[in-house]
């Protein structure tokens, strides 16, 4: 996006994170393996541990359930609701730079999705919060994380995770109590169409509009 930036503690920077972020599942994602188009929850954890590690982790193949506990086993926390867009880009504002934190997110047909939010800053010194589409290799679509009927984050922020994250092959018979209640019963990916809006956060120069200080379009941050 920005190019690449000296990394920071415990993270790669937001421009690292665009460096990895096509070799995480974009070319499987085109593949035709349908196996790589609903293997969001892997492709979140490989973009999480290649801004960690600072090395390029690929997204393997969706295997066992779509089950989203998958994704609180593996960091060991439970899913927080929060309120919509604005309270994940509250969240993750919460934390240092470089983090890739999970976003869940249900659609009103009841499919749903992960994506991930970084915290960074623009070449201005502009704090910024960025969706990242993991699976696809690109920036979220604004309309379909907008119109979301639920927005959960998992809360790594301060989370010590030895070593590599690894999701479990199963996520069910989880319990869902406290902030993790409600979560979707799977997840199922970018939604397929025809037709589709812009990225909630765009590039800067030829590639797009130089995104506001609050971060995603249409609404303040926080």
């Amino acid at each position: 996006m920005w190019g690449d930036s000296d990394p920071v503690a415990e993270g790669e920077s937001v421009g690292s994170g665009y460096r990895f972020m096509p070799g995480v599942n974009q070319a499987n994602y085109g593949s035709g393996d349908e196996r790589f188009r609903v293997n969001c929850q892997e492709a979140v954890v490989a973009l999480f541990n290649s801004l960690k590690f600072g090395r390029q982790f690929v997204a393997g193949p969706a295997v066992g359930d779509r089950d989203p506990g998958r994704l609180e086993a593996a960091f060991g926390v439970t899913a927080r609701r929060v309120g919509g867009v604005a309270g994940a880009e509250q969240y993750v504002r919460s934390g240092q730079v470089g983090v890739a934190v999970p976003v869940i997110y249900q659609r009103a047909d009841g499919s749903a999705h992960v994506i991930a939010a970084v915290y960074g800053e623009d070449r201005d010194g502009h704090e910024v919060v960025d969706l990242l589409d993991a699976q696809k290799g690109e920036e979220a679509e604004a309309a379909d994380v907008l119109a979301a009927t639920g927005v959960w984050v998992i809360p790594v922020l301060g989370v010590e995770v030895e070593g590599e994250v690894v999701l479990p092959p199963s996520g069910s018979g989880l319990p869902r109590e406290g902030w993790g209640a409600g979560l979707p019963a799977e997840v199922t990916g970018p939604k397929r169409r025809g037709s589709e809006s812009g990225p909630v956060a765009t590039k800067a120069g030829t590639k797009g509009k130089k995104r506001t200080q609050g971060g995603w379009p249409g609404f303040a941050g926080g």
